[in-house]
């Protein structure tokens, strides 16, 4: 093979290899804003979980103070006797 063949072979390979590379960017590309965007929408899920949370501790205590005033009669409140 003559110099000039040599120099044509490694072109077409360094094009080749220059076109894979360009698809291998965009893919990177494409993956970096998948990830920005499942990266905000955890951040959002993340809010919402913890207002999720915050209002059933809430609750929970609501219904462990309605379970603590139903369960009361006239030995362990003021309540009057007539009411038990």
């Amino acid at each position: 093979m003559t110099t000039k063949g040599y120099v044509n072979d490694f072109y077409k390979q360094f094009e080749e290899l220059n076109k894979k590379l360009d698809k291998a960017n965009s893919t990177i590309f494409n993956m970096s804003l998948t990830i920005s965007e499942l990266n905000e929408n955890n951040k959002k899920l993340t809010k919402e979980l913890e207002k999720a949370n915050k209002k059933i501790q809430e609750l929970l205590l609501e219904n462990e103070r309605l379970k603590n005033n139903n369960n009361k009669d006239s030995y362990n409140s003021s309540k009057p006797s007539s009411t038990n």
